[in-house]
Order: structure tokens, then C-alpha cells, then sequence
């Protein structure tokens, strides 16, 4: 017996009634409805749907056989005993064709009852825990169709971003599947710069599917900031209030998802999605995807920068290369001199470049070469040895990377007036040929990013190709004027 089934009695003998309620079905634990007739009794099984019905088939109104007729018209599982005379089990098996699962005869015996309530409970409680069982494989069938096709659908994002090798392509598609998976609004792809250490955005898309270009934000300004110090995915709380000003604002105001991009344990950025109303809200199987998504593209990320790593190193050789058998293979060392500083602009994308010799009974610079749109303004300057970032290089021989020229003071303030020219970030090296310094080579304002250590490196090999055939030049002039004399 299962405490709390409701059955319902059904008799025109309030006797009866009072007997069934009070001696066998409450103090068994049943809860129980009563009707006096036919027509109460089927009304009340419709509305209530007990657990089991014990009908009279003699009643007035309506007699249990059309109540019978009526349940089974309208579709109701209900199980049925009916309640008969010694003598009527003809009707009783009659009953039985429309559907009643026992019968009881007056007068009744206890016994007889609870076994016929039993059974006719036992059954119906069978017939519900098969659809419960079938109920919960048809769920579980359903949650497998939508894993299998979640993870299909994943598997075939993970491997068509594996397969773009170019940044700004890679994050675009990340930033598109974020928001199918999820069925987000918006989202972006959040990188960490691998010099500066500053996190900017790759890729956004907006609420009108629009993908938007790349642009900076400062990690200590942003809400991923903890997502990217903790490593751990957060789904940001239920939305409320007005639509922020800030990126900050506008995220903790609508339901945001934000998960770690991770490569071999260390963040290297975040992959993030948000509502664009106010009703959105993520579930842990959506930051599930999301996270799953988030490995694809971190590997992608470290494959696409491997591969821009790659072709970067090979332009360089390249240019190394091209610098050698230009220096190597013509007399006319200034065209020679042009070229390589034409390469560096181009390779290093920089706004000026210029090559400086050193002039030793004068102890100034001057511009042998000079790249750029103010390079005819630049050439008839002389700084002299120390003055300024050039003459800082020339005079101590250690390279200068500077970031941030406005807050260096001793970079040559006359050479921006006289040119027009703003400074703001330089790379200077010297040109050593046989321990002496004889020039720097100096390139200013990085068009893309910051100046690095890597391109320092690149340029004070050019420097050193420059500085050998400059030494080597001078040494052939001079050969010819000894020979001459």
C-alpha cells in the first residue's frame, strides 16, 4: 500500500459509505471521496481523479453502468470495483467489459475488500511506474540526441577553427559560434597581449549579429578581471537595472557568461557571451559548452600566433637574406643603404626610419638616410654625439627601446619642431665595425602595437649587416686613394 491514495466511494447508502470510510480505507492509510449518486460520482472523478473508484451499480440518476460508459467515453484509466448483491454477478461480469478490474459482493467481508482494493491499486500503480519509466528513457533518449548533436556541432567548430591560421579570422568565427551554442545576444573574444600584458578585444558581435573590429581594454578595468586572474568560469547574476555606460556597467547589468581561455594551464584570455534583454539567463550546460568551445580556441589562438610567429621569422630571414646579397652584390652603397632602411619600414611598420653616421672631427650625426614623409626636413639636422636617443646610442654603444617618448626627456625636442613630427614610441641601435661605433640605425613611431625586444633583436642584425658594409665601403675608398697616391 502506498500512504496517501485516494479512493472514491460511490453509493446511495450512506451506511455503506460511512462503513468503507471509517473501518477500512482511513484506518488503512487511504485518503477518500464520497458520492451519493451516479451523476455526483462521475463528476467527481473527472474533476478529482482518485486513485481508485468503489462504485454502487445501483444508484439513482445515474446507475454505475452508465457511469462506467461515461468514464470509458471519456478516456478516463481510473480502475473500477463495483459494488453488488449475492446473485448479480452476471451484471458484474457484464461491468467487466468496460473495464472494471474486481466486484464485491454485499454483504462484505473485510477481508475480501482490502484484497480487491489491493489489487486493483497494484496494477494501477504498475501501469504508473512503466510510464514513469517510459517517460524518463524518452527523456534520457532526448538528452543523448541533444548531447550527441551538441557535441557534433562542437567537434565541427573545433576543427574548422583549427584550420584558420590567421588571428583576426580565428576569433571572429570563436565570437559567432559562442553565441549559437548559447543562444546569447552578444559576445566577444577577449586575448591577453603576449608583450605588453594587455588585454584587448579580438572580436565583438552585437545584438544585431554585426561583427565589430579590435580594440583595447585595460584588464584592470574590465569584468573578466576575475575570470582572468582565478581561471574559472562565471555566469554573472540574474539581470536588473538600466544598461550600464561602461563595458563593465553594461556586462553586471545583463545575464553574462565569461569562461578562461586556457593553454596548458595558463589564461592567455576569455571568451565571453551576454543577453541583449533583460530575460536571458545561462545554465551550466551552456557554460559546459562554453568552455568546451574555449579549449578549441585557445588551441586555435596558439596555433594562429605559432603560425604568424612562423611567418614572421621567415620574412626576416627573407629580409636578412635580401639585405646580404644587396650589400654583397652592388658598389653603389647608398641605393644599398635605401633599400635596407625601405625594408625595415616596411617589415618592422614604422612611421620614420633613419640611418646615422657618425662624424667624428664634429662630433655629430648625420642623416645618411632618412625614410618617411618628413625624411627632406629630417636629413640637414646634426645631433650632436649624446644629445637626444640617436646621439645616446651613438655615444655608449647599447641600444634604446622606448615606449613612451613623450615621458623621455632627453630625446631631441627640436627635431619635432622642426619637422612637425610627434614622437612617440623609438628603437635605436648602434652600427659597431671593428669595436668602433660608425652610426645607428633609428626607426620612430610603431604604426601596429609597440616596439619589442624581438624587433630590437631584428634590427641590430640589420644593423650589424649595415655597419660591415659601410667599414667595408670606407676601407675600399680608402685603398683607392693610397693607390692612387
Amino acid at each position: 500500500m502506498m500512504a496517501g491514495e485516494t479512493v472514491l466511494v460511490v453509493d446511495d447508502a450512506p451506511g455503506v459509505i460511512d462503513f468503507l470510510e471509517d473501518y477500512v480505507l482511513r484506518p488503512n492509510g487511504y485518503e477518500v471521496l464520497t458520492a451519493v449518486d451516479g451523476e455526483a460520482g462521475l463528476s467527481v472523478a473527472l474533476s478529482r481523479k482518485p486513485d481508485l473508484m468503489i462504485l454502487d451499480l445501483e444508484m439513482p440518476k445515474m446507475s454505475g453502468m452508465d457511469v462506467l460508459a461515461a468514464l470509458n467515453e471519456k478516456g478516463s484509466d481510473i480502475p473500477v470495483i463495483v459494488i453488488t448483491f449475492h446473485g448479480s454477478e452476471t451484471i458484474a461480469a457484464e461491468a467487466f467489459r468496460l473495464g472494471v478490474k474486481n466486484y464485491i459482493t454485499k454483504p462484505f467481508k473485510m477481508e475480501e475488500i482490502l484484497e480487491a482494493i489491493e489489487q486493483a491499486l497494484g496494477e494501477s500503480r504498475l501501469k504508473r511506474e512503466r510510464s514513469e519509466l517510459v517517460k524518463q528513457l524518452t527523456l534520457a533518449n532526448k538528452e543523448l540526441e541533444r548531447r550527441i548533436k551538441e557535441f557534433n556541432i562542437l567537434h565541427g567548430i573545433g576543427q574548422a577553427m583549427n584550420a584558420l591560421l590567421r588571428l583576426e579570422d580565428l576569433l571572429k568565427r570563436a565570437v559567432e559560434a559562442a553565441v549559437y551554442v548559447t543562444g546569447a545576444q552578444e559576445g566577444a573574444a577577449h586575448l591577453i597581449d603576449e608583450e605588453t600584458n594587455v588585454l584587448w578585444v579580438g572580436a565583438a558581435q552585437g545584438a544585431d549579429g554585426e561583427l565589430s573590429g579590435e580594440y583595447g581594454v585595460p584588464v584592470e578595468d574590465s569584468v573578466i578581471e576575475d575570470v582572468i586572474k582565478t581561471g574559472r568560469a562565471t555566469i554573472l547574476g540574474a539581470p536588473s537595472g538600466e544598461p550600464g555606460q561602461t563595458l563593465e556597467e553594461d556586462l553586471a547589468a545583463k545575464a553574462s557568461l565569461i569562461v578562461p581561455l586556457k593553454f596548458r594551464g595558463q589564461v592567455i584570455g576569455a571568451l565571453s557571451v551576454s543577453g541583449a534583454t533583460f530575460d536571458k539567463s545561462f545554465s551550466t550546460n551552456d557554460k559546459y559548452l562554453l568552455s568546451v568551445l574555449a579549449d578549441y580556441a585557445a588551441i586555435g589562438v596558439e596555433n594562429a600566433r605559432l603560425y604568424d610567429r612562423i611567418q614572421r621569422r621567415a620574412e626576416e630571414l627573407a629580409l636578412l637574406n635580401e639585405i646580404g646579397h644587396a650589400l654583397s652584390s652592388t658598389v653603389d652603397l647608398e641605393s644599398a643603404l635605401t633599400l635596407i632602411m625601405e625594408r625595415v619600414n616596411v617589415m618592422l611598420k614604422v612611421e620614420v626610419g633613419s640611418l646615422l653616421l657618425v662624424d667624428e672631427e664634429a662630433e655629430e650625426l648625420v642623416f645618411q638616410i632618412a625614410l618617411g614623409e618628413r625624411a627632406e626636413h629630417v636629413k640637414p639636422l646634426r645631433p650632436r654625439m649624446g644629445q637626444g636617443i640617436a646621439g645616446r646610442v651613438a655615444q655608449t654603444g647599447q641600444p634604446l627601446l622606448i615606449p613612451d617618448a613623450r615621458q623621455d626627456a632627453s630625446r631631441h625636442k627640436a627635431i619635432d619642431v622642426s619637422t612637425g613630427l610627434v614622437t612617440r614610441s623609438v628603437l635605436c641601435v648602434p652600427m659597431i665595425a671593428r669595436g668602433e661605433i660608425i652610426g645607428v640605425i633609428e626607426v620612430i613611431n610603431k604604426l601596429e602595437g609597440t616596439f619589442t625586444e624581438h624587433d630590437q633583436s631584428l634590427l641590430a642584425s640589420i644593423a650589424g649587416y649595415a655597419a660591415v658594409a659601410i667599414d667595408n665601403a670606407r676601407l675600399f675608398r680608402e685603398s683607392r686613394l693610397s693607390s692612387s697616391d
